[in-house]
């Protein structure tokens, strides 16, 4: 009889207190999760070298070597390690240090129930990409794992009570780049506005702080990744599926009365199905390349190659990165398992049902990648939901987008 390795969690903090306060309210842990508790970065490092380990909780300002230099040591030697800051005092130019190194950042005093169940959904997370080479790629990289500043500007503004809209649309106005992009896109067919929108103001008024958020991370992974042709990718039909991805997904929540969230969800979910190629895209150019030959000449989709070549999907990488950026486990999901539904039995409903549905339909009509098929619905997820009927309604919202958009 085998065991199941416990998952190693190091916590690494200078004040004794605080690591003994933390093995104590962890303590209901120890069935699930190795933990080890040390004084300073140098022992950090140390434990490490012996070590295999799954996740790494650091206080920010400590004596020697502080959090985000900890952090750097760790990226740089043990890049599949998950980092977390935990810390309260630390100072503004420790924070921006550790901006591309920690996937996580929580405040002190901190919850148990919250560093849990963060701990345990960078677990989940890691646990979608079982490849190592490609885990370590995507907890490597510098620039994607860090949101946008305009998207943590929009945030922060969101947390200030009673902010208006107009104040969100002043601070997009800023970033002069993104407000030409937002209005090309808010312009587009795909929204149906049915006037033309001038200002960032406006297009904040129409789309709702939700969508806009979408539109920021998509325009910010397209901006990250300038060398797609290598992979034989192309910016502009990418930029069009995910768009009709994007419309068709909300649009088919709608037509099933799902909640103004779960619509937003969809949206947002769709917006970034495909942010994982992007991601391989600009880092294993000539893997890719080669799934992408393989789907071609033999007409099916990239998922079939894509395990054999490189060891995970392109949907889990994107999962796994929107993942560390903080984005909700329902966005996660449905990004992660869009091209076939879940392996699992009793599905839910959710953003991941029209996710699904949104870009194997859309895939009908405008392809990611010209020359290779999109992937199919999965017919048995789709009727264990009690969804199937409704497939011919939702392929005629799908039809009459495209045509719109044309």
């Amino acid at each position: 009889m085998t065991s199941t390795r416990l998952h190693r969690i190091l916590f690494v903090d200078d004040e004794p207190m605080v690591l003994r306060g933390l093995e104590r309210s962890l303590s209901e842990q120890t069935d699930v999760w190795d933990m080890t508790f040390v004084h300073r970065g140098e022992d950090a490092l140390a434990f490490l070298d012996r070590e295999t380990c799954d996740v790494i909780v650091t206080d920010m300002l400590m004596p020697g070597m502080n959090g985000a230099q900890l952090l750097n040591e760790v990226v740089r030697s043990y890049p599949g390690v998950t980092r977390v800051v935990l810390s309260g005092h630390a100072d503004h130019d420790l924070v921006m240090q550790c901006v591309g190194t920690a996937h996580q950042y929580l405040s002190k005093p901190c919850e148990p129930a919250l560093l849990i169940s963060t701990i345990e959904r960078l677990l989940a997370l890691q646990s979608m990409v079982q490849s190592d080479p490609v885990r370590n790629l995507v907890a490597r990289l510098n620039r994607l794992p860090s949101r946008p500043d305009l998207y943590g500007k929009i945030l922060a503004a969101l947390a200030t009570p009673r902010t208006e809209l107009a104040h969100i649309g002043m601070i997009v106005q800023e970033d002069i780049a993104m407000t030409a992009k937002l209005l090309k896109l808010v312009n587009s067919a795909f929204f149906g506005i049915g006037h033309s929108i001038s200002t960032a103001n406006e297009a904040v008024q129409y789309l709702g702080v939700d969508i806009l958020k979408a539109l920021v991370l998509s325009v910010h992974v397209f901006e990250c990744c300038p060398h797609l042709e290598k992979a034989g990718l192309h910016s502009e039909s990418m930029s069009r599926q995910a768009t009709l991805t994007a419309a068709a997904a909300k649009a088919i929540a709608h037509t099933e009365r799902w909640s103004p969230a779960a619509q937003e969800e969809a949206f947002t979910a769709g917006l970034l199905h495909n942010c994982g190629l992007l991601v391989l895209a600009e880092n294993m150019p000539e893997q890719l390349a080669r799934v992408i030959e393989l789907a071609r000449a033999q007409s099916l989709p990239l998922g079939r190659f894509e395990q054999e070549v490189y060891g995970a999907t392109h949907g889990q990488v994107g999962g796994y990165l929107l993942g560390l950026w903080g984005l909700p486990h329902p966005i996660v999901e449905a990004v992660a398992l869009h091209t076939a539904g879940p392996p699992w039995s009793n599905p839910e409903p959710g953003p991941l049902a029209v996710v699904h549905a949104a870009h194997a339909l859309a895939g009908e009509h405008l392809r990611t990648i010209p020359g290779v098929p999109t992937s199919g619905l999965n017919l048995d997820y789709l009727r264990a939901l009690g969804l199937d009927a409704r497939i011919p309604a939702w392929r005629d919202c799908v039809s009459d987008l495209a045509v719109a958009a044309r």
